[in-house]
């Protein structure tokens, strides 16, 4: 098993045991979510994300597109979180 599955695998197991909802997204890695942009207000960016033709493309379920919205505007705001791994195909929110 590569790194990567063992990781999502060890995520996986954490999130079972403490309640926390995990969402594993296939994503077109060519296609960039949006990022906020400076001293973007969080409603503005998640409104402009949603809307976002990428995103709609790529996420068509809404409430997936807005956990994945959510969860850019967290990570960037939050210097608890680590930079977004452009490769990555988990959320955790």
């Amino acid at each position: 098993m590569n790194a990567a599955k063992e990781i999502v695998k060890r995520i996986m197991k954490i999130a079972l045991t403490r309640n926390v909802a995990v969402v594993k997204i296939k994503r077109n890695n060519n296609m960039p979510i949006p990022s906020p942009k400076g001293p973007e207000q969080k409603k503005d960016f998640v409104s402009k994300c949603m809307s976002d033709s990428v995103m709609s493309n790529e996420f068509p379920e809404e409430k997936q597109r807005a956990a994945v919205c959510f969860s850019k505007w967290k990570k960037s705001k939050s210097s608890e979180y680590l930079p977004e791994d452009e490769d990555s195909d988990v959320i955790i929110y």
